[in-house]
């Protein structure tokens, strides 16, 4: 038997099923089923549904933010960078299509109780990043000096994760399903982001506003 790979499994199924019915309606033994082991050999690789849970989560949610404050250390001017962070969440959104709807579940069953150390810790090194960016934009010109970086930036972000949280309700009013999860969609969406924040955000010829 292959450790790394059976606790894989397990994550992997217990991610799954975590996202679409939540964690107090998903069973060890459901988990097991899935992951195509004994409930039983659960326990030999997390103490409690509770440590199991809290691994889903810090999987899904360590990598994002990590990846994303890295690439902004490679850009050239604040919309590329902005522009590269916006693009690279569509990416890792389609990756991780459950990331989005764990995150919904996570912060409508529990208000964010699990993740909160976690996103302290990842999240907020993302967003510092795109804040001194954004500072930066604003002392060079680029970015309007009108606008709050800490607000502009939690917007920019929460686009691309409320299209994917909300795909359901976009696919019924819309009539097109598929349409969030699609690559082309979700990617079509990330560049719409990205000309609406850049148009956003630059100074106009008559000042700020």
């Amino acid at each position: 038997m292959n450790d790394t790979s059976t606790r894989d499994d397990i994550l992997a199924a217990a991610t799954d099923l975590f996202a679409r019915q939540g964690v107090e309606a998903t069973s060890i033994k459901a988990i097991g089923a899935a992951a195509k082991v004994n409930p039983a050999l659960i326990y030999y690789y997390f103490a409690d549904k509770a440590t199991l849970y809290d691994a889903v989560l810090d999987r899904m949610v360590r990598a994002l933010p990590g990846r994303l404050a890295d690439a902004l250390e490679k850009v050239e001017s604040p919309s590329e960078g902005l522009a590269l962070v916006v693009r690279l969440q569509a990416e890792a959104f389609l990756a991780e299509p459950l990331l989005p709807r764990l995150l919904a579940r996570e912060l409508a069953d529990h208000e964010a109780s699990h993740a909160t150390q976690l996103l302290r810790e990842h999240a907020a090194r993302l967003i510092g990043a795109m804040i001194r960016l954004i500072t930066a934009g604003q002392a060079s010109g680029e970015i309007r000096s009108d606008l709050d970086p800490t607000m502009l930036a939690i917007s920019i972000l929460s686009q691309v994760n409320w299209f994917c949280i909300a795909a359901p309700a976009i696919q019924t009013i819309l009539s097109r399903p598929g349409v969030s999860h699609a690559p082309e969609a979700v990617r079509a969406f990330a560049d719409h982001v990205v000309a609406f924040s850049i148009n956003g955000f630059t100074p106009t010829r008559g000042g700020d506003k």
